[in-house]
């Protein structure tokens, strides 16, 4: 039903409680946590890390499926690299469609005992549900590849993962000052105004760099 007030609450006490059961399990590289408000504040638990190990996701939802609070929350976990917002589940549902292997990065378990309120759960089964992570995070264990150039394709450092496509930052600041003149209504509160995605993607690089949230070394 529409979001309201007991799922920003929710989503406020929850994320917080989470970032405390990471830090206390000892999962390092956590960047922050976030339980989006479209799943009523407890549904999908989004975890940005910066990556130190294989398995790193895994670990992270084992943690949180660890705690007190999973036998009710916690049905999704996705965990995303940290440049993305996981606040914000356009970037989120980027990085699910476009680091993600769902052969090998969506993991089910079923049967984990769980909320009694999932309509989707029959009667007789109530008391279980499934529990899914989506490690949407960039492959840890892949090298270096010249075709992937921080400069280009086969130009610069090699990197161990495709560079973002992003629009040059003088572009977007353009097209931002002059949008008024195109005559162009804003299709949603990201696509068409000046604070929408386009022009908070080219600014993530600067807004991560300038902020310490890391709870972990």
């Amino acid at each position: 039903h529409p979001i309201n007030e007991d799922h920003m609450m929710l989503a406020i006490n929850t994320s917080v409680y989470v970032t405390d059961a990471l830090a206390r399990a000892g999962v390092p590289g956590v960047r922050e946590v976030a339980m989006p408000l479209d799943a009523c504040g407890y549904g999908i638990c989004v975890v940005s890390i910066k990556p130190a190990t294989e398995g790193h996701a895994d670990w992270v939802a084992s943690a949180i499926w660890g705690t007190k609070m999973n036998i009710w929350c916690f049905k999704y976990v996705i965990v995303v690299d940290e440049d993305i917002d996981p606040w914000n589940m356009e970037q989120v549902n980027w990085s699910v469609v476009w680091r993600a292997k769902p052969s090998e990065d969506i993991k089910i378990w079923p049967r984990h005992k769980g909320s009694r309120l999932d309509p989707r759960v029959p009667p007789e089964e109530k008391g279980f549900q499934d529990r899914v992570l989506i490690d949407a995070t960039r492959p840890y264990h892949w090298a270096p590849r010249d075709i992937w150039g921080a400069d280009g394709v086969g130009k610069g450092i090699p990197l161990k993962f495709p560079p973002t496509s992003r629009p040059r930052s003088d572009t977007a600041l353009r097209v931002n000052q002059r949008w008024s003149e195109f005559g162009i209504q804003p299709t949603s509160r990201y696509i068409g105004k000046p604070e929408g995605i386009f022009k908070r993607w080219w600014e993530d690089a600067e807004i991560i760099a300038a902020r310490d949230l890391t709870i972990m070394p």
